[in-house]
């Protein structure tokens, strides 16, 4: 309407000259057809492998088998002999003769009518990065011999992706230099190969097939100062979150449910949801609640956790449910309870019974708490791996009455170890232990069950403060059969309440 009405008076006004006097058109016109060409961004991912005639297409389903070689290490071509951009002749490097290892060239070529930035992120089923089954030969930046040094950009590491349930590491290859149209990268990933060590048990975990995932991504490069600038404002930076999203999104593998404060994360727990990703700090307590067939990974990528994490049981020994906790750091000034994870609660025997427990790579940092607690006994499967106890914490864990206890591969600097009171079928591996007081306590004061406790290549050191031997062994432990299989103590008094016990030192 207003457009209408304006035409209107722009008549009139015309009239009423024409009316009053004669009125002169100076008119003139110029017209052109400015054109553009569209920038379109559109890459090639190719995947090759040494054929009889040179390089073809990568072929699925190649059997991974041990490597078979002669000396301590597999001499692959020197990077020197790979060329520099722009330059084929390294697909005729020849890469060795060893047998079983697999050739799986990825290289990234322009097939647009723009420069672009590429990235290329691969992710290796299992540890590959520092993995001792499966080893990869690339072009990592710190590897490249100064001619290429500026071909990458950067090569980040991310281990410890889930994609689709299973357990990935990611390597990412971001390509420093513009490419040109019909311009192709050098390889990323060139070769595959299992460790000549492997046996039939270490193939088992990983299945009948190994899994390498391959996803590159490109952006226009004019307008950008660098190629990580220009790939991270358009895509996101390359994160333990971001890595598994975009995988699970090519793969159709289910998508991360990624949180960022404590309302998120507990929706999350509450709705089931199987892999949870932490994008930011978490402040407030949180409780997990066991029912069947539920099982829940929290991934905290190395964020903090300020509060208390109850595992509700539901008094019910749920077995086919279960919550692992991973990569969280505890860390407050305080908490409102006595312990960081609290399996069950303290006087409530409904929420007891908790089932199937990981507690992985995670740092308790809160003075004068216990890191991880039980309270009611009845509890099943807990497993401590590559945790860590500061010099504030009470102690590492409080457990009572457990059925299946593994410690692996800790770090305790606790002002007390770990106190498993009457738990059954506990095992201490790879552990290092150094603390004020005890450092392994076992047994209630009143008599309980006899059991077996072994505790494997560990060094265990106390300063006996209050009297605390390094190794206690309380009334109801003390006939117990307690095994140490090279373990080191470090301590005036090495073990107390001992006397009736039967131990076994290897």
């Amino acid at each position: 309407m207003k457009k209408f009405l304006t035409l209107l008076l722009t008549v009139a006004l015309t009239a009423t000259l024409a009316i009053t006097g004669t009125v002169a058109y100076l008119t003139d016109t110029d017209q052109d057809v400015n054109t553009m060409t569209m920038g379109s961004v559109q890459i090639d991912q190719i995947e090759q492998e040494r054929g009889a005639s040179g390089l073809t297409d990568f072929t699925q389903d190649k059997p991974l088998l041990p490597a078979v070689y002669t000396g301590s290490s597999i001499e692959w071509a020197a990077s020197a002999d790979w060329a520099v951009a722009n330059d084929e002749a390294w697909k005729t490097v020849a890469l060795g003769a060893d047998k079983n290892v697999v050739d799986k060239f990825v290289t990234v070529k322009n097939e647009g009518k723009s420069k672009a930035y590429v990235r290329t992120i691969i992710a290796f089923e299992g540890e590959a990065i520092n993995g001792t089954d499966i080893h990869i030969v690339h072009n990592a930046k710190e590897s490249l011999n100064p001619a290429v040094s500026g071909e990458f950009e950067g090569t980040e590491y991310i281990t410890d992706v889930v994609i689709g349930g299973v357990r990935y590491d990611v390597i990412v290859y971001t390509y420093a230099n513009e490419l040109d149209p019909t311009e192709t990268t050098i390889p990323s990933l060139k070769q595959v190969y299992m460790d000549r060590t492997c046996d039939n048990e270490d193939v088992a975990k990983y299945g009948e097939k190994y899994d390498i995932l391959v996803l590159s991504q490109a952006v226009q490069a004019d307008g950008f100062d660098s190629a990580t600038t220009a790939l991270n404002e358009s895509f996101g930076i390359v994160d333990k979150a971001n890595a598994a999203k975009w995988f699970a999104e090519a793969t159709g593998a289910p998508a991360p449910t990624i949180v960022a404060d404590n309302a998120a994360l507990q929706e999350a727990l509450d709705a089931g949801a199987e892999n949870i990703i932490l994008s930011d700090n978490i402040t407030g307590n949180l409780t997990f609640t066991q029912a069947k067939d539920k099982s829940s990974t929290i991934d905290a990528n190395g964020k903090v956790f300020d509060g208390v994490l109850t595992v509700d049981g539901k008094s019910g020994q749920i077995m086919s449910s279960g919550l692992t906790i991973k990569n969280l750091v505890f860390r407050a000034n305080s908490i409102t309870g006595d312990a960081c994870i609290d399996l069950g609660k303290s006087g409530d025997n409904n929420t007891r019974y908790t089932c199937n427990v990981t507690i992985e790579n995670c740092t308790f940092d809160v003075p004068g708490a216990v890191g991880i607690k039980s309270y009611t006994g009845g509890d099943k499967n807990l497993t401590i791996k590559n945790c860590t106890a500061t010099e504030r914490a009470h102690s590492l864990a409080q457990l009572k009455g457990i059925d299946g206890v593994l410690v692996e591969n800790c770090t305790v600097k606790s002002i007390r170890g770990i106190n498993f009171n009457n738990s059954l079928n506990v095992t201490v591996k790879d552990c290092t232990i150094d603390v004020d007081k005890y450092g392994l306590r076992f047994g209630e004061s009143d008599n309980s069950v006899v059991e077996e406790y072994e505790v494997i290549n560990s060094t265990i050191t106390s300063d006996n403060v209050d009297g605390d031997a390094a190794i206690v062994l309380r009334a109801g432990a003390t006939n117990a059969k307690l095994t140490l299989d090279n373990v080191t103590i470090n301590a005036t008094t090495q073990m107390s309440g001992h006397e009736s016990a039967n131990i076994i030192v290897k």
